[in-house]
């Protein structure tokens, strides 16, 4: 791990995972929160897989999960 954090994972999130394309006002604002799995990977993608959709849900205020995850 580096000051950078763990660029092996980065670099293997990056392999696996692009940006969610949504058409959204939010679009932009939090490009971290919006991943799919690359076409390249489809056979490993849940949501497709059952036919899960896609809701986007709203950060509970009084839970701080987010915050502890970013230090």
């Amino acid at each position: 791990m580096t000051r950078d954090g763990n660029v092996k994972a980065q670099q293997l999130m990056a392999a696996v995972f692009e940006l969610r394309r949504r058409s959204s006002a939010r679009v932009g604002r939090d490009p971290g929160q919006r991943k799919q799995v690359k076409a390249k990977y489809a056979r490993f993608d849940a949501e497709a897989r059952y036919g899960i959709a896609y809701r986007h849900a709203p950060d509970n205020k009084a839970c701080e999960c987010a915050a502890i995850l970013r230090g």
